[in-house]
């Protein structure tokens, strides 16, 4: 039978999962919406949740890795 995930490893790897996700979205969606709204506060707050989400997403990378 193979070895399950530890709880810890699986919540590194969901983390990972979910804010990847986010980031995809910010991304592809939600800051060319924004930028055709003409909602510059919205774009720039966009903008800075996307760059520590990236530094986020990278940390859990290297926890992750082997």
């Amino acid at each position: 039978m193979p070895k399950m995930l530890d709880n810890c490893f699986y919540n590194k790897i969901k983390l990972l999962h979910d804010l990847s996700c986010v980031r995809w979205f910010i991304d592809k969606h939600a800051k060319e919406d924004a930028k055709k709204a003409g909602d510059t506060k919205f774009y720039a707050l966009l903008e800075n949740l996307e760059r520590d989400l990236e530094g986020y997403v990278d940390a859990l990378k290297k926890l992750v890795s082997p």
